[in-house]
């Protein structure tokens, strides 16, 4: 089986590449995979690294010079190849895969599928998502449309998938979802096959420490671009498109959380310059008021005295704690003013997800949690015993995870 990994790089990102392929490269070999850098670079940095393995007898490596826009066009259509291969698996350059995720996604080349889905984040759908194979192109769309945004997530059988691709149709697609757009333009042409992978050894693995380079362009790609893409499917897809982007772009980290949109504003991505063109589309994207946008824009929002918001995730849980912990000791707050609905929904959230499958935890943690509220709410009147009902609350979450 014939695979190629192509990866783009760009801002001399050397240190980055070095390490990836300290991690990976050994193990890419041994599956016979070919790994194809090209980079955008304006120095020789990353050719070096990559040029310095080859030395070393990686010969599974290729390195070319490629303009941001030429990158997708190079390995859809196949211009970058100099041999033929089975599959194609676009991937970030910070990304790299262990063992047994390579040799679960060889696995489901060697059964000849059409596409084939990684499922990294099964728990963030609203669907119940599994092993499967899909056949209906609206099924996969509904179940995995928020995941294959990442680049990483969708490997493509190049004889089936891409073989009749041009570069005028890679070239008129968004920036952004390329990848997402090929993969559901194909899918309704003729018959396919798709099938996505999930379990704890289907997993990306990001060199510790470096992120997403876009947040500052966060509103462009994920209003902009992200509604585009969809929007530009065919028409099979017409009445799941609304449900498809709002899936995606409310998940915690990208605009289903006030916290993400704090980081926004302090970043400068949100405004009170371009909240009038963000707030005309917020609808679509996120579940967030509309109204807590623009006064998070305004830098006039105060997320303790929000009654509205039930933190989504164990981390903002704990951050609004500590923060209303620090405002109360401050005097910035009344213990009138604690937020003790959307404290309580937000742990009984976290619980109902974390332990699912085991009540008699559950029910610990919810009579606790209960009991400290109570507490907090009519008994507590000093600092001390209100700082010390906080710490509980905390520290309840904090053995709970």
């Amino acid at each position: 089986m014939n695979v190629a990994i192509c990866i783009g790089t760009f801002n001399s990102r050397s240190d980055l590449v070095n390490e990836v392929l300290s991690k990976s490269i050994e193990t890419y070999r041994k599956w016979g995979i070919d790994v194809y850098y090209m980079d955008s670079s304006e120095d020789d940095s990353v050719k070096n690294v990559v040029e310095k393995y080859i030395a070393e007898g990686y010969s599974n490596l290729r390195y070319e010079k490629k303009e941001d826009k030429d990158k997708a066009v190079s390995y859809y259509t196949g211009k970058i190849f100099d041999k033929e291969y089975d599959y194609v698996w676009a991937v970030k350059d910070r990304v790299f895969f262990d063992e047994k995720t390579i040799e679960r996604v060889y696995g489901a080349m060697e059964e000849g599928h059409d596409a084939i889905i990684l499922g990294f984040l099964p728990q963030y759908t609203r669907r119940p998502c599994e092993t499967k194979v899909y056949d209906k192109p609206e099924e996969l769309y509904l179940d995995w449309g928020f995941m294959t945004t990442s680049l990483d997530a969708t490997v493509f059988n190049r004889r089936t998938m891409l073989s009749g691709v041009t570069e005028e149709q890679i070239r008129s697609t968004t920036v952004s979802f390329t990848h997402f757009e090929v993969l559901f333009h194909m899918l309704v042409k003729e018959q396919r096959s798709v099938k996505a992978l999930v379990g704890n050894d289907i997993v990306a693995r990001n060199i510790k420490g470096v992120g997403s380079s876009y947040k500052a362009e966060m509103f462009e790609i994920w209003q902009d671009e992200w509604i585009e893409a969809n929007e530009k499917l065919p028409a099979y897809y017409e009445k799941y498109k609304a449900q498809v982007i709002k899936q995606t772009t409310s998940l915690p980290w990208l605009f289903g959380s006030v916290g993400a949109l704090l980081e926004y504003r302090r970043l400068n991505a949100l405004n009170a310059k371009n909240v009038d063109k963000i707030a005309k589309n917020w609808n679509k994207v996120s579940n967030i008021p509309v109204d807590t946008l623009i006064k998070i824009a305004n830098d006039t929002y105060d997320i303790t005295h929000d009654l509205s918001i039930i933190p989504s995730s164990i981390n903002e849980l704990v951050n609004l704690l500590i923060e209303m912990a620090n405002r109360l000791r401050k005097g910035q707050m009344q213990k009138e003013q604690i937020p003790y609905e959307s404290i309580l929904k937000g742990i009984m959230n976290y619980v109902i997800k974390k332990y699912n499958g085991n009540g008699y935890i559950a029910n610990c943690i919810n009579g606790t949690v209960h009991d400290v509220l109570y507490y907090l709410h009519d008994t507590a009147t000093s600092q001390e015993e209100i700082q010390k009902s906080i710490q509980t609350l905390i520290s309840i979450l904090i053995l709970s995870l």
